[in-house]
């Protein structure tokens, strides 16, 4: 046999190499890429009116593009700390998807929900911010099962989110039974809130969950539009072709009482306070811890008077004795109260206190 040709183990090889390599990308058609586009800015386009009312900003959440391909692409979309939310669908769709939000984005989401400006973060989500964020995220959730009840028909139940802090370098499982040459398809958001923070955020999912939820949608545009029928009053009488039917008018003359016009008096206005009725989505944040102050009292120190301190040592304050004590929420003050003894330990009783938009406008 010539050295030009192969042999039958080689060529096994070859075929054995042709068949276990990874395929990457042109699953879905573009008709279908365009589809999971439409629907990526309707759902997220009501998400994010629920965001921007849990945070008080802007919030715009935008397809920037559609992928197909296995699962070990993602991970070089983005890189650093980020936050996985895994959503389970138990009605409607079947499976798990994972949205992938920056470890930066997700403090922020959570720092403006508890009142902050976003301007002092801490270095990692702690578990109150990491709480915050979760319970933003699953609003928006919520709200992306309506929408897509209403976009493709039928009804959709989500689980509790979950969430978990990842590096993306470390190429966490995104995908419950998922593993990296699996084919995914992965929508890429361009997520702003406000003016001064944007970026990237994925949502990815199994293959056969995007073709489901692409077949549901072009099955719900070639439904027939289904128009109500108008019964027509029956007619009396016959009417010839071209002639207007004359309606019936009464021979009786109705008698029209007499009316006496006077002018109008009006009272005077007066000015009404509006009620003192927190929003209605307060009810979103009430579980989320602050931190209670009470202060006694302060006063300014040199440098050196605070060196000399000690055991012993007084430090005269700017209140008299037996004025009420500030209560801080946050650091805002919302309360005035008086120290009171209980069971041995300090407590304060409320003498005082702002109005309940008052306090919520201190909060936010």
């Amino acid at each position: 046999m010539s050295d030009a040709l192969l042999t039958q183990e080689e060529i096994d090889a070859l075929l054995r190499a042709q068949v276990s390599k990874p395929k990457t990308g042109g699953f879905l058609s573009p008709e279908e890429l365009d589809a999971l586009r439409e629907i990526g800015n309707i759902v997220m386009g009501s998400a994010s009116t629920v965001l921007s009312m849990l945070v008080n900003r802007s919030v715009e959440i935008v397809v920037r593009d559609v992928k197909d391909g296995a699962l070990r692409d993602v991970y070089g979309i983005k890189g650093g700390s980020n936050l996985i939310l895994r959503i389970t669908f138990t009605e409607g769709l079947s499976g798990e998807s994972a949205i992938v939000l920056s470890e930066k984005g997700a403090l922020l989401i959570a720092d403006l929900m508890m009142g902050g400006d976003g301007s002092s973060l801490p270095g990692e989500l702690n578990e109150l911010y990491q709480s915050a964020v979760n319970e933003a995220l699953s609003q928006m959730m919520g709200s992306m099962a309506t929408t897509l009840s209403t976009l493709l028909g039928g009804k959709y139940v989500i689980l509790p989110p979950s969430s978990e802090r990842v590096v993306f370098e470390s190429k966490p499982p995104l995908i419950k039974g998922l593993g990296e040459e699996d084919m995914v398809v992965c929508i890429i958001y361009s997520f702003k809130i406000g003016e001064d923070f944007e970026e990237e955020m994925l949502h990815v999912f199994p293959l056969d969950m995007a073709k489901a939820m692409v077949s549901k949608l072009l099955k719900r545009a070639s439904e027939p539009e289904e128009r109500p029928v108008v019964e027509q009053p029956e007619r009396k009488g016959r009417v010839e072709a071209g002639e207007a039917p004359t309606p019936s008018v009464s021979k009786e003359t109705p008698k029209v009482a007499a009316v006496e016009a006077k002018p109008v008096q009006f009272a005077p206005l007066q000015t009404v306070q509006a009620p003192s009725v927190p929003p209605k989505n307060i009810n979103l944040i009430l579980d989320i811890p602050l931190k209670v102050t009470v202060e006694l009292g302060k006063t300014e120190m040199l440098i050196r008077d605070i060196l000399n301190l000690g055991p012993g040592s007084i430090i005269e304050l700017d209140k008299l004795a037996g004025e009420p004590v500030e209560v801080l929420v946050n650091g805002k003050p919302i309360a005035r109260g008086e120290v009171v003894v209980i069971d041995e330990n300090f407590g304060v009783r409320i003498t005082d206190i702002i109005s309940p938009r008052e306090r919520l406008e201190k909060l936010t």
